[in-house]
């Protein structure tokens, strides 16, 4: 019994002691479709940097009828992500230099296009 308690205590300790959840990059919605981005490191550092998009319609399920494309500031050209199967995710490695706050998506969903903008993630100094 003593062995078990140990065990428990030990499990609880080890999960309260960890880092905790990530700061998020808030989602944001176009038409049914709820956006939502990570950064691949988190935070960001200047270099390339892979972003994946997910893409989830609101009753729920992938959306994965879209064109999406992606660049870190107005100079960039937008360079088309890969769409992983049907599962509403969609990859790219961006790349990120200092003086960039925002990560621009534009979207193209049949013949409607927009553009979303995500504030980039940067290491606090």
């Amino acid at each position: 019994m003593r062995q078990l308690l140990f065990i428990v205590l030990l499990s609880v300790l080890t999960v309260a002691c960890g880092k905790g959840e990530k700061a998020r990059i808030p989602a944001q919605v176009w038409k049914d479709i709820t956006f939502k981005i990570e950064t691949h490191p988190y935070p960001v550092r200047a270099g390339h940097n892979e972003i994946w998009l997910k893409a989830t319609k609101l009753e729920g399920g992938p959306a994965w009828n879209l064109v999406v494309s992606m660049r870190a500031n107005a100079s960039q050209e937008w360079v088309q992500s890969v769409q992983d199967g049907h599962i509403g995710v969609f990859r790219r490695a961006v790349k990120i230099t200092e003086g960039d706050r925002y990560l621009y998506m534009h979207l193209r969903r049949g013949k409607s296009e927009t553009e979303l903008k995500f504030e980039l993630p940067w290491v606090e100094k």
